[in-house]
């Protein structure tokens, strides 16, 4: 009797709180009953879980490692990933996580002899931190360790080891979206480095020599961002086994900068 009054309890608040806040879904933008879980609706929700499904293995000129990618990045899976960036949908976290796990699972087993891993996620400029509030690469990376624990005696953690460096003069505001892959990488070189740990000022310092790591960010567009954190890692002694990201970007013709191979994962 009591767990059947709770139940029409809370369902009762969940329709008032439907007048006050709608869900909305973040991809196609359906609202009310629609929408599963306040992120998406069940179709979206069944194409972004159907599109991360399958790991996508990628080779990048710089990027001394292989690349596991997710999904494409399309369609719903565009637009959340899209959503989750840039409109604080941080409740797609969970959806978006469990693919990257898929592929932090598919980098493992092709490793050998990995007892102990660390995830190093891409950072994002200062200026885009400050307007999201947090950093997408981190909070996947941070997720992604809680939902494996230990996976098969392989011990996983996330440290934010790269930082941004501070680039003086105005520069080029411009977005990337038109750049080439060239263009990218120009840009992007020598810009990062070991970040600083909090104190720093009394002699600390990271030290990754001889620690397996692996690169996480949330699309693999040319893969200028990856090759810049894997130059830093790399020649402060750290051995990056791979690196993982939410979705690759499909080129459709002419040449790119990257070939793409097909993995599936068995889902028995």
């Amino acid at each position: 009797m009591l767990s059947s009054m709770g139940f029409y309890l809370r369902l009762l608040c969940s329709e008032a709180l439907e007048l006050i806040r709608p869900r909305v879904c973040a991809s196609c933008g359906a609202y009310g009953t629609k929408a599963v879980n306040r992120s998406l609706c069940s179709h979206c929700d069944f194409q972004v879980r159907h599109s991360l499904l399958n790991v996508h293995c990628s080779r990048v000129d710089g990027v001394g490692c292989p690349i596991y990618s997710a999904g494409a990045y399309e369609h719903e899976l565009a637009r959340s990933i899209l959503a989750y960036k840039n409109h604080s949908r941080t409740d797609l976290l969970d959806i978006l996580a469990t693919g990257l796990v898929r592929v932090v699972v598919e980098c493992l087993q092709q490793a050998e002899d990995v007892k102990r891993i660390v995830l190093i996620p891409m950072p994002s400029d200062p200026s885009a931190t400050r307007r999201r509030g947090y950093v997408p690469a981190q909070l996947l990376a941070e997720r992604v360790c809680q939902l494996m624990g230990e996976y098969a005696g392989v011990s996983c953690v996330s440290y934010g080891l790269l930082s941004k460096k501070k680039r003086w003069g105005r520069g080029d505001k411009s977005g990337q979206k038109l750049l080439t892959g060239a263009q990218r990488r120009q840009r992007l070189s020598h810009s990062m480095r070991l970040a600083s740990p909090p104190l720093s000022f009394m002699g600390f310092y990271y030290d990754v020599r001889g620690v397996h790591c692996l690169l996480v960010d949330d699309v693999l567009t040319t893969g200028a961002t990856l090759a810049e954190g894997y130059r830093v890692v790399s020649s402060a002694g750290g051995k990056v086994i791979g690196a993982v990201t939410v979705a690759y970007v499909p080129y459709r013709g002419g040449t790119s900068t990257y070939t793409v191979g097909y993995s599936p994962i068995s889902l028995d």
